[in-house]
């Protein structure tokens, strides 16, 4: 059955208008051509990269951080046991502060837990379900051409053969620099603001030895933050880490080596695996989108970082794209008959809470950089633990609103504003500041020895 999923049609196809051709064969492509199939609606998923089982581009391999919400999707997807037994559980974030020590942070109460996973492990899982779909195909190396005044989409295949489709919809699930979107454009006013972010990043590696001898929990996520930049490690399945060096922008590559070491010399000391791994890395930009216009009447229709590319800091990226694929096929299964209508619900729905984290996402990039590791934020962490506890119903845990709610990211962002407006009413600004004066004593007190310098640091 999979080999007839994945045989491609003849050389210059074309078809009545039926069926959905979804472009990008990634985490809201394929999780909408599973839903979509339930439908009965037939789908092509057009993918431009090889087959991940046969020859995987890793692109950005940075792990996915699955929280609650993407796993109650995938759970709909029935797929999510089989995501979590090629996952690492991560029961808190650890933050090493920078003058020694370190502090556990929750994601909220005991069952509200991190997972990281890779992404090849999850896109193969997704592949597999698609293609176990009646009515799905799927096909690798392709090459969009032309999406014609009347519908008709026009492409090329890995041989060079030409091949043209006219569906009934075409859904852009291809990127931050989805080609959908640019022929969405050419038929709506649409208005796309991309932004390179200050900072960009750089992969990283601490091998498992690494870990065991630094002494890091591979059950968390780890957080070091530096002057200029910050380092982000995420346990994998082997016990090593992959790391996200976030750096200042115009650091070529020839300085990343010293930027590392500048603002980390005891993890430059201390791992030779980051060293090295520092030495050849590559920097990438960090690039946000924000669209206008998600769909052309009921034709077009774009999902995931197409129509809103976030920065990584919430790790929220792929939880948002599968919360698409659901949104969005539950619309059209509400309006079978009235595509456009279910377009417009879908953008409805989704376009404030895509704006909401991407506006959640640069302000935890601050709280990552700045302010994780300082006093003050401890002591509000401990005040609001304590209202939690108080007032379960009326409090509430700020990063578990947005990973593990089922409430919108607007609707969770508002309610994070007036818990911050209602801590400024009540005085307990005042508390924080006194509780910050204690645990920077105690933090002080228990400093450790300054390590010796070694020949890494000459």
């Amino acid at each position: 059955m999979m080999q007839a999923s994945l045989s491609p049609p003849r050389q210059d196809e074309t078809s009545s208008p039926s069926g959905a051709v979804i472009v990008g064969g990634g985490i809201s492509g394929l999780s909408l051509a599973i839903l979509l199939a339930e439908q009965g609606i037939k789908v092509r998923v057009l993918e431009k990269r090889p087959d991940p089982r046969v020859a995987y581009q890793e692109g950005r391999t940075i792990n996915f951080t699955l929280s609650g919400r993407g796993r109650r999707v995938l759970e709909r997807l029935g797929l999510a046991e089989r995501a979590l037994a090629a996952a690492v559980r991560m029961e808190s974030r650890v933050v090493h502060l920078p003058g020694g020590g370190q502090v556990a942070q929750s994601y909220g109460g005991a069952a509200q837990l991190l997972y990281a996973l890779k992404r090849r492990d999850l896109i193969i899982a997704l592949l597999d379900r698609a293609l176990a779909s009646p009515g799905v195909q799927v096909e690798f190396n392709v090459t969009l051409d032309e999406l014609s005044p009347g519908g008709e989409l026009r492409f090329r295949r890995q041989n060079g053969a030409s091949a043209r489709l006219s569906p009934a919809f075409i859904v852009g699930a291809d990127g931050v620099h989805s080609w959908v979107r640019g022929a969405l454009g050419a038929r709506e006013a649409v208005s796309v603001e991309q932004h390179t972010f200050s900072h960009g990043y750089a992969e990283l590696t601490i091998s498992q030895g690494d870990g065991r001898r630094l002494g890091i929990s591979a059950q968390a996520l780890h957080v070091w933050p530096g002057r200029r930049s910050a380092l982000v490690a995420i346990p994998n399945v082997d016990g090593s880490f992959s790391c996200c060096f976030i750096v200042e922008s115009g650091v070529g590559v020839d300085a990343l080596e010293a930027a590392f070491h500048a603002d980390f010399p005891a993890l430059y000391r201390a791992s030779g695996s980051l060293r090295d791994s520092a030495r050849s890395a590559r920097y990438s930009a960090l690039v946000r989108t924000r669209v206008s216009t998600w769909n052309s009447g009921d034709l077009l229709v774009l999902v995931g970082d197409a129509c809103h590319a976030v920065y990584p800091f919430f790790g929220q990226g792929m939880n948002a794209a599968l919360e698409d694929a659901l949104v969005l096929s539950t619309a059209l299964g509400r309006h079978p008959s009235d595509r456009r209508r279910a377009f417009a619900e879908y953008h409805a729905a989704q376009k404030p809470n895509a704006d909401a984290l991407d506006e959640l996402s640069i302000g935890h990039f601050d709280y990552l950089k700045v302010h994780a590791a300082s006093a003050r934020v401890h002591g509000r962490q401990l005040i609001n633990a304590a209202l939690q506890r108080l007032l379960p119903s009326l409090w509430h845990h700020e990063y578990a609103l947005v990973a593990h709610s089922d409430l919108p990211y607007a609707e969770a962002r508002r309610i994070i504003q007036r818990q911050a407006a209602l801590r400024s009413a009540l005085g307990l600004t005042v508390v924080e500041r006194i509780l910050a004066g204690a645990i920077t004593g105690v933090r002080w007190l228990r400093r450790p020895a300054p390590a010796k310098r070694s020949s890494h640091e000459s």
